[in-house]
């Protein structure tokens, strides 16, 4: 859907400008709900609390997302941001946005036990929150002024980018996540690996 509206036909380029601002926006929406997850109370997922007696559906894996937290869906924040700020640019498109964000992203994992119902409302909270901030003219142009001239001086490289970023969105970020993780463990390793040398000598 966002690139279907990118490529559109807009002669005053306010499309452009919008989409690009939504795909920023997006970016903290994901930042904001995995800081909120991190920072408040742990909340268990109901595929792993013993006190719901949740029944698994067929192939869901009970060791799914373990040790994350359930509230918010970061899952919920990003497409709700995404269906606002769509919404926002064009009605029509927003409401299949909208309906994509409950239907497609929100109910299934509500059913497979990876979320509670509230998790999903907190996390479309913090994403309606955060597309309402495409509607503010002065955070677009911020938001997408040097990204458009970067799309005018060098398309090839911008739609590569372009590309690779909306994979990930689609992917929630998964493989970036976890060669994060997996640095992260290295260098860790390293670290232990140069203190123990070091103390050996």
């Amino acid at each position: 859907m966002l690139w279907w509206l990118w490529f559109r036909r807009d002669p005053s380029g306010r499309e452009k400008e919008y989409l690009l601002s939504i795909l920023m926006v997006s970016f903290l929406s994901i930042m904001v709900a995995r800081l909120l997850a991190l920072t408040l109370p742990f909340r268990l997922r109901p595929l792993h609390n013993p006190a719901l007696n949740f029944t698994l559906p067929f192939g869901t894996r009970s060791s799914s997302l373990e040790g994350w937290s359930a509230f918010p869906s970061d899952h919920a924040a990003l497409f709700f941001t995404l269906a606002t700020g769509i919404f926002l640019l064009s009605r029509r498109a927003g409401i299949y946005a909208f309906l994509h964000a409950i239907l497609v992203i929100s109910f299934p994992r509500v059913y497979l036990g990876l979320h509670n119902a509230t998790d999903i409302f907190g996390g479309a909270a913090i994403g309606i929150l955060m597309g309402c901030l495409v509607h503010l003219g002065r955070l677009r142009q911020l938001a997408s002024s040097r990204l458009l001239q970067w799309e005018s001086s060098c398309p090839g490289l911008f739609y590569a980018c372009f590309l690779i970023i909306s994979y990930q969105m689609i992917c929630m970020f998964d493989p970036l996540r976890m060669l994060g993780s997996e640095s992260l463990m290295m260098v860790k390793h390293l670290i232990k690996e140069t203190i123990f040398t070091a103390w050996a000598k």
